[in-house]
């Protein structure tokens, strides 16, 4: 009798406890709703927003959350398939589509796309000094090579060995790999060797520098 009792009693508490979480579950969800409801009512008032703009003591906390979100945004960036994967000796610069690069910035993310287009809109009222979304894909690029350097590099290393392949000096290709752009010169030289090693067994990769039998250059 007394096992019945206690196994009836651990089934009504648990019962009770998984209902009594759910319930806590469901008023956690509308509090949170009903902040957030509140919160966008908020910021979409323009009155408020120009009181964020010209308080000062905000602004930290604007910019913390705004990097939150676009850490959220360069994560999703680096995993979706897109043209900042992790390079791989089949890719080619050929077949780099700024326009469809910049559309996969705004399908992925849509807050540091609008970050890039808003700030760097002309300040008179004209056309887009950007039509084909190149600039929009060299800051995403150099925000994901220093995200996630390894996996996020594909774009960066396509540039630095297409530059590579069309001559362009050691000491230029460090200063663009000190702006954050491409590779570091002993990177591209190591994957260049590599590219050559494979152009012997197969078709040359579009981004082997021509000059493969060459293998260093001058400054």
């Amino acid at each position: 009798m007394l096992r019945t009792f206690y196994k009836n009693g651990v089934g009504l508490f648990k019962g009770w406890s998984l209902s009594t979480w759910k319930a806590e579950m469901d008023t956690g969800n509308r509090k949170k709703k009903k902040v957030r409801d509140l919160l966008v009512a908020l910021l979409e008032d323009k009155e408020i927003q120009e009181e964020l703009v010209d308080t000062p003591n905000t602004h930290t906390t604007l910019v913390t959350c705004t990097i939150r979100c676009i850490r959220k945004e360069l994560r999703q960036l680096q995993f979706q398939r897109g043209p900042f994967n992790t390079w791989t000796p089949d890719m080619e610069f050929k077949d780099v589509d700024l326009e469809n690069a910049a559309k996969f910035v705004q399908q992925h993310g849509p807050l540091l796309f609008q970050l890039i287009e808003g700030i760097s809109a002309p300040n008179r009222e004209e056309r887009s000094r950007d039509p084909h979304g190149g600039r929009t894909v060299i800051v995403a690029s150099i925000f994901l090579l220093g995200f996630a350097r390894n996996s996020a590099n594909g774009f960066a290393r396509l540039l630095g060995l297409h530059l590579q392949a069309l001559g362009v000096k050691r000491r230029v290709l460090s200063f663009l790999h000190g702006l954050g752009l491409i590779d570091s010169y002993t990177t591209l030289n190591t994957k260049k060797l590599g590219l050559a090693d494979r152009s012997k067994e197969g078709p040359i990769n579009s981004a082997n520098p021509s000059s493969a039998n060459n293998l260093q250059e001058t400054d």
